[in-house]
């Protein structure tokens, strides 16, 4: 539940930054929607509020200016028995990235870092993004707590297996 309370946190925080009003219930509009009765309540949570959260990273900075931040993209696939995500991070080192898996979320930071190989440089154009990235990833079933994640010319690919038991909290993955 600590993980859900921080989460909810962040998003009464993200809302209070998109509006400039300070989050209360009673002005929000309409009614809660109900969920299906055998539906998944957490796992629908975390959807949400990843979904909230990808939203508002990949539109503007934190401080909501109008400078977009970088969002990597993604592409998810599934096997018979594996939930396969692969997402492109041109020009990071496994050092620039912190990977977290729980049993239905996938959390993704890292920061893309201008380097250039000379010193004594005069920067004519600078088109991509750069800077801090946080993309929230969502998981339609449980996973085990043993993923495999490779970086591999820019792409890194995160091996999950499905899992009909469920673990408690996050683990960090090492990243080959």
């Amino acid at each position: 539940m600590e993980i859900l309370d921080q989460m909810l946190v962040d998003v009464k925080r993200l809302y209070e930054q998109a509006t400039g009003t300070p989050y209360s219930r009673e002005r929000l509009r309409g009614r809660p929607l109900t969920l299906p009765k055998d539906a998944d309540t957490e796992g629908y949570l975390y959807q949400q509020i990843a979904h909230l959260r990808n939203l508002l990273a990949a539109r503007t900075s934190p401080f909501w200016s109008s400078t977009p931040m970088w969002m990597p993209v993604l592409d998810a696939y599934e096997t018979n028995n594996a939930l396969v995500l692969r997402m492109e991070l041109p020009g990071l080192l496994r050092e620039d990235i912190d990977l977290s898996v729980g049993d239905s979320l996938v959390v993704v930071k890292g920061e893309r870092i201008f380097r250039p190989e000379d010193r004594n440089i005069t920067v004519m154009a600078k088109e991509r993004f750069y800077g801090p990235f946080e993309r929230w990833i969502p998981l339609p079933y449980r996973v085990t707590p043993e993923p495999k994640a490779v970086l591999r010319d820019g792409v890194l690919e995160i091996r999950l297996q499905k899992s009909e038991s469920t673990h408690e909290g996050t683990s960090r993955v090492e990243i080959n």
